[in-house]
C-alpha cells in the first residue's frame, strides 16, 4: 500500500506512525515544546485542510515520490520535519491552510501527544505522564467526535483523489 493511500484512507494508521515520531522528538528541545502547543478548533481545522492540500498537491503530480514524502522518520527531529514540509508543493499546500510548516508539524505533535495522552489516561486511569499536556489531553476529549468527523471528511476527499492499490 503506498503512503498517499494511508493519508488518504488510514490516517489512523498515520496517526500511529507518527506516534513514534513524536518519541522521537521527545529527546529534541523543539519538539517536546510542540508537544505543549495549545490546540484548538481552528487550528484542527487548519491542520486537516493542509493535509488535504497536500494530498490534492501529490495527486496533481502524479509524481509517486512526492506520494512518499506525505510520510514522516520516525527519527526526526522537530526541525527535520520542518524541513520536510517546507519543501514546494508540501509548504504550498500548507500555506494555503493559512499555517507555516512549523505550525503544522506543531500542531501535529500537539494533536498526537493529546491523542495518546487521552488514550494512556483512559488505559492507566491517569495521566500521570509529564510528557502529555493537560489542556490538549482534555480538547481531544472534548473535542474527539468534531476531530473524527474533520479526519472523516479529510480521508472521504482524499480518496477521491487517490485511487487504491490493486492489493487494498
Amino acid at each position: 500500500m503506498k503512503p498517499i493511500i494511508h493519508a488518504a484512507r488510514g490516517v489512523g494508521l498515520g496517526l500511529v506512525l507518527l506516534a513514534f515520531a513524536c518519541t522521537a522528538q521527545a529527546a529534541d528541545k523543539a519538539g517536546e515544546q510542540a508537544v505543549h502547543y495549545p490546540l484548538t478548533m481552528q487550528k484542527m481545522h487548519a491542520y486537516f485542510e493542509a493535509m488535504l492540500n497536500m494530498v490534492m498537491a501529490t495527486a496533481a503530480s502524479k509524481d509517486p515520490k512526492l506520494a512518499d514524502g506525505l510520510s514522516v522518520d520516525a527519527d526526526w527531529t522537530f526541525d527535520e520535519d520542518v524541513a520536510h514540509f517546507s519543501k514546494t508543493p508540501f509548504r504550498q499546500a500548507i500555506e494555503k491552510a493559512h499555517l507555516t510548516p512549523a505550525e503544522y508539524v506543531k500542531i501535529q505533535d500537539a494533536y498526537m501527544g493529546g491523542a495518546f495522552g487521552a488514550a494512556y489516561e483512559k488505559m492507566k486511569g491517569s495521566l500521570d505522564n509529564k510528557v502529555y499536556d493537560r489542556h490538549n489531553v482534555d480538547f481531544v476529549k472534548q473535542h474527539q467526535e468534531d476531530i473524527k468527523k474533520m479526519q472523516a471528511a479529510m480521508q472521504k476527499e482524499a480518496a477521491k483523489l487517490m485511487p487504491a492499490d490493486e492489493d487494498d
